[in-house]
Parts: structure tokens; sequence; C-alpha cells
């Protein structure tokens, strides 16, 4: 359904992009959008590429590549703030450990349900609690999230072209028998917050503008952007496969361990 709700909202932006740009008389207002505009950074479509790093000790790890897009609707009415849509995803499902602490592991061991009406959740939570506990061949293969919200940047100029990002989205985290690779089961985290605060540092101390749409390689550095990084993960709604997380443990493991907050930092390149 989240994935769903993207898609839909990509198409409603693409649809303001056909109506706007239809609408307008004048021959050069379709080229005034679509030109790389080195002059104000603030272009109608931005991309990126970003690695994503947060601290080794907290549950639900999920750092790695991404890439995201920003789609500045403010561009069809000036050149001098950004405000637009932002969608951030990986392409790829990272082999990487969600890092889960003892306690974690522990509190949820001991608040666990192990009895269910349907073999389908008796499955689902009993192989997420091997994979938990790394027992009975079962372990964590990935993870993904992907998510959308807002972008705003009042003055694309200074400050490094610093932006403010606030989006919601959500997080899959894959597990599976080490003997069954195509039997990948998934853990839903939906309905986190996500926050950034993104700037150009070469923009920032060299007050210099990127003049070139595609830039040569040894002007790449130009391009590299950083973001400090903020994620709230929220339990609520939480479901192991179709099996909601609150009938697979107690309510007082819910209540520890939803809405954590995780810091990290993003190093990317600007690609457009």
């Amino acid at each position: 359904m989240y994935f769903i709700k993207v898609r839909l909202l990509l198409c409603i932006s693409f649809l303001l992009i056909s109506y706007f740009s239809i609408a307008q008389n004048k021959k050069g207002y379709w080229k005034h959008l679509v030109t790389y505009d080195s002059l104000s950074q603030a272009n109608l479509i931005g991309f990126h590429y970003d690695y994503l790093s947060l601290h080794k000790q907290v549950n639900f790890r999920s750092d790695g590549g991404n890439i995201n897009l920003r789609l500045n609707l403010a561009k069809f009415f000036t050149d001098k703030i950004i405000v637009g849509l932002y969608f951030d995803f990986k392409l790829f499902t990272w082999d990487k450990d969600p890092n889960f602490s003892t306690e974690f592991i522990n509190d949820f061991n001991s608040s666990f349900i192990d009895s269910y009406t349907s073999s389908d959740d008796s499955l689902s939570s009993s192989s997420f609690k091997d994979a938990l506990n790394n027992t009975n061949n079962y372990l964590f293969s990935g993870n993904n999230y992907g998510n959308y919200g807002l972008v705003v940047s009042p003055f694309p100029l200074k400050y490094g072209g610093v932006k403010l990002i606030l989006s919601k989205g959500s997080k899959e985290f894959d597990f599976q028998a080490k003997d069954e690779k195509k039997n990948i089961k998934k853990l839903f985290l939906r309905n986190s917050l996500f926050a950034e605060l993104n700037m150009t540092p070469y923009l920032f101390f060299k007050k210099g503008k990127l003049n070139q749409k595609v830039p040569r390689f040894k002007d790449l550095y130009k391009q590299i952007t950083f973001s400090l990084y903020y994620e709230r993960v929220s339990l609520n709604n939480a479901s192991i496969e179709n099996l909601p997380l609150s009938r697979a443990v107690s309510k007082n493991f819910i209540s520890k361990y939803d809405n954590q907050e995780h810091f990290g930092f993003k190093i990317g390149i600007s690609l457009y």
C-alpha cells in the first residue's frame, strides 16, 4: 500500500507538470522549466545518490546507498526558492544485519506470544524469532526503505543551498532460512518519520555555482552533498508478514521500543 501511494504521488506530480506547461502561452516556458539553472540552483528536478550511515548500536539499522529525487514545484512560479516533493528509496536490498541489541532480543523473547489460530501466523512469528536469535538456520538477509515528503530551501544560493527535508515512509527487513533463498519473509515498519538538513559544501565554502549540467570528472567534488539525518522508527502498524507485531509480543514491548530515534549522516553526489 505504501509504495502504491508513492507511485500515485509521482503520477500526480508529473500530471501537474504537464498541466502547467500546456497552460502557458510562452514558447520558452517549457524550456525554462527543464533547463539546468546554474544561477539559482532551483532546478525543476533534482537527482542524488547518497550513502546513509547510522550509529552501529541502533535497532532496525538500515543504512546504505539510496537514491533520492526532488521535484521543485516552486519552479513553475519563481527561481528564488525551492518548495517541492521529495522521494527517497533504495534501489537494492542491502545484505546488512539490523543490529538488534541484546536487550532488545531478550525483551522480545520474554514477551513473545507463541500461540496462534493460523499456521501461517505461527510460522511467520517463529521464523522472525529464529532470525532475531540466529537459531534454527534463520537469519536476516537484507533491508529496504522508502519515504516521501517535502523539501524546502528559502535561499538556494546561500549557505551551500541548504535544504530542509521532512518525509514519512516505511522500512522492510528480510529474513529467511539459509537453504530457502527464494522463500523470503519480511518485517514491515510503517509510519516512520525522517528529517534531513542537506547542503553542498563547495557552494558553502567557495560561494561558487555548479556551472556544468554534466560536470567533468575532475570537478565531481563540487557536486558532493552532506546531510544531517534523523529518523523516528514507529512500531505502530508494524507487522511480520500479515501478522501485526502487536499480536506477536506484549503491549509492554511495543511501548518500550515504539518511536525509537536514530541520528546519522549522509554523504552523496548530486547527479543532476
